[in-house]
């Protein structure tokens, strides 16, 4: 719309109140970034476990933005850790960014089968952008386990025959069994 009187030429006529035209804009809402999980089991005592979060965007997600303090992980026995952020690729601003991360165990030595079970990888919200200036909500990423198996102690038998009188010397045989070795060293 034009007001009337509000442009004026050299002869001081000014321009009448009108409606000048319509147009219409098309915005395209591009949703916020995404995060998805990709985690194997732990399987066996780990010191470290690294896992992959997967960020997406139909912009590019800002490389800059995904760090440590982005996830939250927590498990079994009230474990709660802050993945620590090991590598991102690519390392700039792209619609697909793989990011791997790192965890310590519970014991702080190595995972066990005490820490067996569910962990949940959660996302802070707002903590990852993309080139929109969109960011993500604070959302569960994805759920990995621990399934270590439970390895019983090491078992000893003993083969022997009864002592014979007057012998000087006796014979026998132990036989050492684990379901993951016995270490020679320690017999």
């Amino acid at each position: 719309t034009m007001t009337g009187g509000s442009v004026a030429d050299t002869n001081n006529a000014t321009v009448p109140a009108k409606t000048l035209g319509v147009f219409r804009t098309t915005i395209r809402v591009v949703p916020p970034p995404t995060a998805t999980l990709s985690a194997k089991p732990i399987a066996s005592a780990l010191t470290v476990y690294t896992f992959n979060v997967i960020y997406r965007s139909g912009a590019a997600v800002v490389a800059a933005s995904i760090a440590t303090g982005n996830l939250t992980v927590t498990g079994p026995n009230g474990y709660t850790s802050t993945p620590t952020l090991v590598s991102i690729a690519p390392a700039t601003n792209a619609r697909s960014i793989v990011a791997t991360y790192s965890i310590l165990p519970p014991s702080g030595s190595s995972f066990t089968a005490a820490a067996n079970g569910s962990y949940i990888v959660s996302l802070a919200g707002g903590s990852i952008s993309d080139t929109n200036n969109a960011f993500t909500p604070a959302i569960t990423v994805g759920v990995f386990r621990s399934v270590i198996r439970v390895v019983p102690p090491p078992t000893s038998t003993l083969l022997a025959r009864s002592v014979i009188a007057g012998s000087t010397s006796y014979t026998f045989k132990v036989t050492y069994r684990s379901g993951v070795g016995v270490v020679a060293a320690s017999i």
